[in-house]
C-alpha cells in the first residue's frame, strides 16, 4: 500500500471515528431544559450564565436571589441552578445541599413555552399541567446522574 492510500485511508478512519463520537455524545445542553423567570431578572442573569457555561457567575446570581424576598418558583429556580452549577464545576459536596432542596420543594407552579424557554408562570398549575417542580425533579436527576456516572 502506497503512502497517498495509507494516509487517505487513515484520514477517513479518524474522520469517520470523530463523527461517531460526535453523534452519540449526549449534549449537555439538549440534556437539560433550563428554567427562566418571567418576573425576577437575577434569576435569568443565573439561567443565562449557566445556558453559556459560566458556572461562577451562575452561582453568583443565584445566590442573590436566595437572599432576596421573591417567589418561591424563583428561589426554587435559583437552588436548581445552583445545584447544576457546582455539579458542572465538579463538586458535588457543594451541591448536595441545593440539589436535596430542589428535590423536596413543591412549588405548584405552571411552566409555559415561551421562544424555545420554559418560563415559570406567576400562577399556580391546574391538574395536568405541566409544573416547575416537575421540570426541576428531572433536570437534577439528570445532572446528578451525569455526575455519578463521570465519578465512577
Amino acid at each position: 500500500m502506497g503512502k497517498k492510500a495509507f494516509f487517505r485511508l487513515s484520514f477517513a478512519a479518524v474522520v469517520a471515528g470523530a463523527a461517531l463520537f460526535a453523534l452519540s455524545a449526549p449534549s449537555k445542553a439538549a440534556e437539560t431544559q433550563l428554567i427562566w423567570s418571567a418576573n425576577a431578572p437575577a434569576v435569568n442573569q443565573s439561567t443565562e450564565a449557566l445556558s453559556k457555561g459560566r458556572h461562577a457567575q451562575a452561582i453568583r446570581f443565584a445566590k442573590d436571589v436566595l437572599r432576596a424576598k421573591t417567589q418561591p418558583a424563583n428561589h426554587l429556580i435559583a437552588r436548581q441552578n445552583l445545584c447544576l452549577a457546582y455539579l458542572a464545576q465538579g463538586k458535588a459536596d457543594d451541591a448536595k445541599s441545593y440539589c436535596d432542596a430542589a428535590l423536596s420543594a413543591e412549588a405548584r407552579t405552571r411552566i409555559t413555552e415561551k421562544d424555545g424557554r420554559l418560563v415559570a408562570a406567576a400562577d399556580t398549575a391546574e391538574a395536568g399541567a405541566a409544573t416547575l417542580e416537575a421540570a426541576v425533579r428531572a433536570n437534577v436527576a439528570r445532572a446528578q446522574g451525569s455526575a455519578l456516572a463521570e465519578n465512577r
